[in-house]
């Protein structure tokens, strides 16, 4: 069931126990972060049983603008992300403020979600964010279709060596809103077995097949906490509302 909020005219979706909204910044620049008081009872309520607690979820992926304040404020330490240039890590490079951070390892990610306000998301909340409210293998609809997302194979001659601005790929949306689960960058989610933990979705550059990793399936790929890539990013969870 969805419910569909319009607070101050800001459109949030509650998608069983998940409360979505747009992001990718920092609390005080997001106006959605003070629409919902976070002990709402109409909120905190929705979801699959009466007692299950709304876990607000980024719709965009974070950006290297907002990523830069966290390090600016000295929340997020220089040393989890990547600072090499010429490089596909987006940090250091002009002209790419609004593309998603990449290049940053499990215990940066995690800094800056802290630094937000919320937390990584679970893989199961990523998940259920991912296939919406009719519960799709994919963000778009229920069939692969190939080029709906930035996400191409390592083998593909014609494959982008780059990531896009964040929400710049209008037919990888979901329906709720959510932009780039499917392609752009993976996403680290807090899902670790000691060191080892795993990322979710498609990016620019994908493993094979594409319908299996570019997709909302619980296909994923991990590494160590330390590992840093081109290919993964940051999107954060919140319990309840995001705060101010």
């Amino acid at each position: 069931m969805q419910t569909k909020l319009l607070l101050g005219g800001v459109a949030l979706f509650v998608l069983g126990g998940v409360l979505l909204t747009a992001a990718g910044q920092p609390p005080a620049a997001q106006p959605e972060a003070v629409a919902v008081p976070k002990a709402k009872p109409s909120i905190a309520r929705v979801g699959a049983s009466a007692g299950a607690a709304a876990v607000t979820v980024d719709t965009a992926e974070v950006s290297v603008a907002a990523y830069r304040k966290c390090v600016e404020a000295k929340a997020c330490a220089e040393r989890h992300i990547a600072t090499d240039t010429p490089s596909p890590c987006n940090y250091m490079e002009p002209g790419r403020d609004d593309h998603p951070m990449n290049c940053v390892d499990w215990a940066g990610a995690a800094e800056y979600c802290a630094f937000a306000g919320g937390r990584l998301c679970t893989g199961d909340e990523w998940l259920h964010a991912c296939r919406g409210t009719a519960d799709l293998d994919y963000p778009y609809g229920p069939e692969y279709q190939s080029g709906s997302c930035r996400a191409a194979s390592m083998n593909d001659p014609a494959r982008p060596m780059t990531t896009a601005p964040v929400g710049s790929s209008p037919a990888c949306e979901s329906a709720e809103g959510i932009s780039d689960m499917a392609g752009n960058v993976s996403e680290w989610v807090d899902e670790c077995k000691g060191d080892y933990c795993k990322f979710y979705g498609g990016a620019f550059l994908t493993n094979e097949p594409l319908s299996d990793f570019a997709s909302c399936k619980r296909f994923c790929a991990g590494n160590q906490k330390t590992f840093r890539s081109a290919t993964i990013g940051v999107r954060c969870c919140y319990d309840g509302a995001p705060p101010r």
